[in-house]
């Protein structure tokens, strides 16, 4: 299977070295003259033999042998001397800066791209592959060594091909046509690695996901109580296996492309030395040049198999390279710059709304069309997957309709600058996630203003010093937080905030009875002078609300006040008695104790 990528080896290796050269210009400077050590080490050790052979041929004084010894051992000394300290720092240095490279740019990347590219398949696939590239030892971050030890493996080669030249070229002739069918054989097996990498990536996926699983806290308990971990571990060991038998078959082609290069070496080496001996003897060379030529024969050889698998490893590396590029760049819908919304509240519309999730034959919602005014408080319900976390994430920017539009203060939120926009929302979603400090940076996201932050505490009723370390994990002194008391500091974080639209998605579901009765008293002071969204599934709570929409079948089916819909007794109605029900059952079950 062949894979085209967006990035070929040129272009990829202009971006490596200027990533390197805004890193750490005295390390690229090191490469370059490493490299130019790797290949002049050897000729140098070529070298050596024959001017020493010449040298005694010739009965030269013991003053000159003795001064050529000391001049060729000062040579071969620094030059080892720069081969070895650059060595050192080309492989893992320059390992290290990439890794940090890439890891400050995939992490900025990954808090500042479009929230529904963060869900997107395509992007999970390729997040996944460069994930696995920096695992892998022919991966992105071995680009430049790999580079430098293909220019080492090319320059060694015209250098010594030169050299052999000049004795007789068909001994040329034969080392390359060694190359061509050792070259057929390691381009099969790069071929068919690169063919499995979208296989394997997905498996990575599963893998990853599972050990993610396996060691997130909040899953323990389930994993203890429904007896999860052999059947966890069961299918963790089947990716992996699905793996094994994937690297197997890659190994085998592997394989036969070392039993090629071995059989070309036997062939290639026996019949060129076979031939330089015969000069020899004829008198076509001396002595001190036919132990050069022994020499550079076998150097020939090891720089062709270089060649080989350092251009097999440096296309692997590119392909990684490209892929580590692409998640880079991976575009954004809505990119920065555009209007700025206004710090009021503010009318929002949805005209003609239609959204699917990628790769989705059904959509999850259709033909939207709502007008939420200005400072109005608006609830949002129906039965799980109706689509009503869909309809909040459509609202405030993080997935784009698949067809109408979404208005803000009249103003198609397409127009207003992403990060601008955003700051004008504030939210309090299912998932609550916490920062390893203070409960105060917490609700502040930053530095706190101490005051503000108590305030905003005691408004969602939240009664813990401000001072506290959360995230047990991180801080030894910390302390846990109940699902409860997570759901009153993710408000207090929305107050704190103070922008002009509010969404609440689920606010209370975590609370007492008695602790949500106290939110629901104080939801007017809550979202005075804001536009307000409240997601619930306990219909009770949307009383306090100016207006409910009911989301069933894709569609919003009702709308109205609580008594209106009430009136109309269909769906909304059906719910709330079916909640109600439950009370009443449960009043009479106390009753009858």
């Amino acid at each position: 299977m062949l894979i085209v990528t967006k990035y070929g080896v040129f272009s990829n290796t202009l971006y490596s070295l200027s990533c390197l050269w805004r890193a750490d210009k005295v390390l690229l400077l090191w490469v370059m003259l490493g490299t130019v050590m790797r290949i002049l080490l050897p000729f140098i050790g070529i070298l050596t033999p024959r001017i020493v052979i010449e040298e005694i041929i010739a009965e030269v004084s013991a003053e000159r042998f003795i001064m050529v010894m000391l001049v060729l051992g000062v040579v071969l000394a620094v030059a080892r001397f720069l081969h070895g300290y650059s060595a050192v720092k080309i492989d893992p240095m320059t390992k290290n800066v990439y890794n940090a490279d890439f890891t400050l740019k995939h992490s900025e990347k990954m808090l500042t791209m479009d929230y529904a590219n963060r869900e997107h398949p395509d992007f999970i696939k390729l997040n996944s592959k460069t994930t696995f590239s920096n695992h892998s030892d022919e991966g992105a971050t071995r680009f430049v060594p790999t580079l430098s030890g293909f220019v080492v493996n090319v320059g060694g080669l015209l250098l010594f091909g030169g050299v052999i030249a000049t004795v007789h070229p068909l001994i040329i002739l034969l080392l390359f046509a060694s190359v061509a069918i050792n070259s057929f054989f390691q381009w099969r097996h790069r071929k068919f690695d690169e063919g499995r990498r979208e296989y394997t990536g997905e498996i990575w996926q599963k893998v990853w996901h599972l050990r993610w699983a396996m060691g997130f806290k909040p899953f323990a308990s389930d994993i203890r109580l429904y007896s999860m971990k052999n059947w966890l571990m069961e299918r963790w060991g089947f990716h992996l296996q699905e793996l094994r038998v994937s690297n197997e078959l890659s190994a085998k082609k592997g394989l036969a492309a070392g039993v090629a290069d071995i059989v070309m070496v036997l062939i290639r080496d026996g019949a060129a030395y076979a031939f330089l001996t015969y000069l020899l003897l004829v008198g076509s060379i001396g002595l001190g040049e036919f132990v050069m030529m022994f020499a550079a024969i076998g150097g020939m050889a090891a720089w062709i198999n270089g060649i080989i698998i350092s251009s097999t490893n440096l296309a692997r590396s590119s392909v990684h390279m490209s892929d580590r590029r692409e998640t880079l760049e991976y575009p954004d819908m809505r990119q920065k710059g555009g209007a700025k919304p206004s710090k009021n509240a503010a009318e929002i519309k949805l005209t003609n709304v239609d959204y699917s999730y990628p790769k989705s034959e059904k959509p999850t919602l259709q033909n939207i069309n709502l007008t939420i005014k200005a400072r109005e408080r608006l609830a949002v319900v129906g039965v799980n997957g109706a689509g009503k976390t869909t309809l909040i994430k459509l609202i405030c920017g993080f997935y784009t309709p698949s067809r109408g539009d979404v208005f803000y203060d009249g103003k198609n939120i397409s127009s207003y600058d992403r990060d601008d926009f955003f700051s004008a929302i504030t939210a309090v979603f299912q998932e609550i996630h916490l920062l390893p400090d203070t409960i105060a940076v917490n609700v502040a996201q930053g530095i706190p203003d101490m005051a503000k932050v108590k305030k905003c505490l005691a408004m969602a009723g939240l009664d813990k010093d401000p001072e506290i370390l959360l995230v047990r994990e991180v801080n030894e002194n910390a302390i846990d937080l109940s699902g409860g008391e997570r759901q009153k500091l993710a408000l207090a974080r929305a107050l704190y905030k103070d922008a002009p639209l509010l969404i609440l998605d689920e606010p209370t579901a975590a609370l007492d009875p008695i602790a949500e009765s106290e939110i629901y008293a104080k939801y007017a002071e809550l979202t005075e002078g804001k536009t307000s969204v409240f997601i619930s599934h306990r219909l009770a709570s949307t009383r306090f609300c100016d207006r409910i929409i009911l989301l069933d079948d894709n569609v919003i089916a009702e709308e109205g006040t609580h008594d209106e819909l009430m009136q109309i007794d269909g769906k909304y109605a059906e719910m709330f008695a079916t909640q109600a029900s439950y009370y009443k059952d449960e009043c009479a079950g106390g009753d009858n104790v």
